[in-house]
């Protein structure tokens, strides 16, 4: 199981065993479960319980100096996925009946006003641990440009992707999903 999965896993199984009328932010839920906690029966029924298709699109860039330039936005609601004012991929549910390149479609759409071809999508991260599924598309642009705020995601800005993919303000599981960027395009620079 990868770390983007097994991070909003963790969070959602301790807001679910945490049930106190106030939910636990991604960062508080994630560290009280240990890894080795996963093998528990407890866990592996709560897993399976589980539904959530969820699809994202990572817009990117290079500069004129030849940086890898990535456009994330700040949550303007705590979620599963992680805290209000983080900054993440725009992300979305995926409807029962639609394609994940349709949903990632409608959410770049919905959440940043753009509107992307099918064919320019490419998977970079995909996976389905019990009832959870995730997938993930990044999207070459020619350049930088400006977008506009979405219900579930406003203040975009374009960072550089360092090596670490650790960027200021991002959560683990934000990381995570930019580690596997990170290592799709040097697979795809070295073939």
């Amino acid at each position: 199981m990868s770390d983007a999965i097994r991070n909003f896993i963790k969070a959602v199984y301790n807001m679910n065993i945490h049930r106190n009328n106030t939910p636990a932010t991604h960062h508080e839920a994630c560290p009280a479960l240990p890894l080795n906690q996963e093998e528990s029966m407890d866990f592996k029924v709560f897993l399976d319980s589980l539904s959530y298709k969820g699809t994202g699109v990572l817009l990117w860039t290079e500069d004129r100096d030849g940086n890898i330039r990535v456009l994330l936005s700040r949550r303007r609601l705590p979620s599963l996925l992680g805290d209000a004012a983080s900054v993440a991929i725009p992300s979305g549910d995926r409807g029962s009946n639609e394609k994940n390149e349709d949903a990632a479609i409608r959410i770049v759409h919905d959440e940043l006003g753009l509107n992307i071809e099918k064919n320019r999508l490419e998977c970079f991260y995909s996976e389905e641990a019990g009832g959870v599924s995730l997938t993930l598309y990044s999207y070459h642009l020619n350049s930088m440009i400006r977008v506009k705020d979405g219900h579930d995601y406003s203040g975009s800005m374009w960072y550089i992707l360092p090596d670490d993919a650790i960027i200021p303000d991002a959560d683990n599981l934000t990381i995570s999903e930019l580690r596997a960027f990170g290592e799709s395009l040097r697979k795809r620079r070295i073939s």
